[in-house]
């Protein structure tokens, strides 16, 4: 069985991971960042979740151990109670964790699935490929055979929608003939104008009422239809097709009369904290100072003669060399193809950097740091 969010701050509770107040943050950020999606109460790990587990438990056992985790938050609450000193406590972590982050920087990837599915241009097989947030089909006979496909365009069935709907029916918006598309909630046909043309029509699942089959509204002076709609979190609502001048809403269709019996046509309103209106009232009758805003511009700072050969200048602010010299490494072509964080010098650069080995750019501020005197 999965974990309900519930359940699952039990399991925290457990191993002691995790405080009260910081409970809410974490079932947030697992979802907010799309590392599980919701199925009823049920949390479900999407692709991009599992991607991160497994790349977190194979490169970085050290952070992964619950007992590891644990001992961090006993120590965290040490150090909030003046018995541990933070300094020497971030001082052992990053001896320890420095060298686990620069070796996952150089082995870390994630690895091509081959699949028994042939390839339906030039048969052979074809392999999940990760791109980014989420895995596509790509043909294994690569660069010979370019073909790829959405795993959502392969394996889509009309079977698992509704036997009545009309799949050839035409733009609502502008009668353009319209496509399968697929979205983060899945199959929808779109536009085929898109995106001179923004025309969409949701596609029923099996057991969902038809477009057609949609009561009227039963607000008392609307003339608006009930239209099937999804939340931002893919959960599908009913709402009449006159919003926001009919604020007529439910989540299930058997709702609908008793819960808007005799209720008049009636605009939707925001709802806001109390208070809120007669602040920002209060705040509208005062009179509006124009505060001046002066640039922050950096005092000019003595370059090395090293630096100032890249710069081409004697004397920059601090923002100013950063800026010329991500300028010049551009300019150059200074990255590594294969690995954009890596910067790998010229003969101006070698001078700066002191060695000809390549340099990650997070260790350039540092750097450009011993150049520029204070």
């Amino acid at each position: 069985p999965r974990f309900t969010e519930a359940s699952l701050v039990k399991e925290l509770e457990k191993s002691g991971i995790g405080r009260p107040s910081t409970y809410a943050s974490i079932m947030n950020k697992i979802h907010s960042r799309a590392y599980t999606t919701k199925e009823r109460l049920a949390l479900k790990p999407t692709e991009l979740g599992k991607i991160i587990a497994q790349m977190l438990e194979n490169h970085f056992n050290l952070i992964m151990d619950i007992k590891f985790t644990a001992r961090m938050e006993d120590d965290l609450d040490e150090i909030a109670e003046s018995k541990q000193d933070w300094r020497e406590f971030l001082k052992g972590f990053w001896e320890k964790f420095v060298p686990v982050l620069e070796k996952a920087e150089k082995e870390a990837f994630v690895p091509k699935l081959m699949t028994d599915i042939n390839c339906p241009k030039c048969g052979n097989k074809l392999q999940k490929i990760w791109a980014r947030d989420k895995y596509f089909y790509g043909c294994s006979n690569y660069p010979d055979c370019k073909f790829t496909v959405s795993i959502e365009a392969l394996e889509f069935k009309k079977e698992d929608y509704a036997d009545n709907f009309d799949w050839d029916q035409p733009c609502p918006k502008c009668s353009s003939p319209m496509k399968i598309r697929f979205g983060r909630f899945g199959a929808f046909l779109g536009c085929e104008r898109y995106p001179d043309c923004n025309g969409i029509v949701n596609i029923p699942k099996k057991d969902e009422p038809l477009p057609e089959e949609m009561p009227k509204c039963p607000a008392v002076g609307c003339d608006g239809d009930i239209k099937q709609r999804r939340s931002r979190f893919g959960k599908p609502f009913f709402s009449c097709s006159n919003y926001p001048d009919c604020d007529v809403i439910v989540n299930q269709l058997d709702d609908l009369e008793m819960k808007y019996q005799n209720h008049p046509k009636t605009p939707y309103v925001k709802k806001t904290k109390k208070g809120v209106k007669k602040v920002a009232a209060k705040k509208a009758t005062k009179k509006k100072t124009a505060k001046k805003k002066t640039a922050a511009k950096g005092k000019p700072l003595a370059l090395s003669p090293q630096l100032a050969a890249v710069v081409g200048a004697k004397e920059l602010s601090r923002p100013e060399v950063t800026k010329k010299v991500w300028e010049y490494i551009k300019a150059k072509e200074l990255q590594d193809p294969n690995n954009k964080r890596l910067i790998v010098p010229d003969n101006k650069l070698e001078k700066v950097f002191g060695h000809s080995d390549p340099v990650d750019m997070m260790k350039l501020p540092g750097i450009l740091s011993k150049h520029i005197k204070k």
